[in-house]
């Protein structure tokens, strides 16, 4: 698992997000572990997630990546309506 200090958000995001796209990653603060950064696809497969706002609190392309990544988990029970909901059991 890598590790990046919370300071490289500001300097190289970027990296980070490729990096916790492919396994969790650790941000540390004066070099202690605090935060997990991951993809949404390993948030759902570790945790589980009810995911509930309001769609016109995200843009179309996230919401599109939401149902997409809900059509390639049959199992899961989704509605997508008035509010964004992802159900998971």
């Amino acid at each position: 698992m890598k590790v990046f200090a919370s300071s490289d958000l500001q300097r190289n995001p970027s990296e980070i997000q490729k990096a916790a796209l492919l396994e969790p990653v650790f941000l540390s603060y004066h070099d202690k572990p605090r935060y997990v950064m991951m993809s949404l696809e390993e948030y759902v497969r570790l945790k589980g997630a009810t995911i509930v706002a309001s769609p016109d609190s995200f843009p179309d392309s996230v919401i599109e990546r939401i149902r997409e990544i809900a059509d390639s988990h049959p199992d899961m029970d989704v509605e997508v309506g008035g509010g964004l909901a992802v159900h998971l059991e």
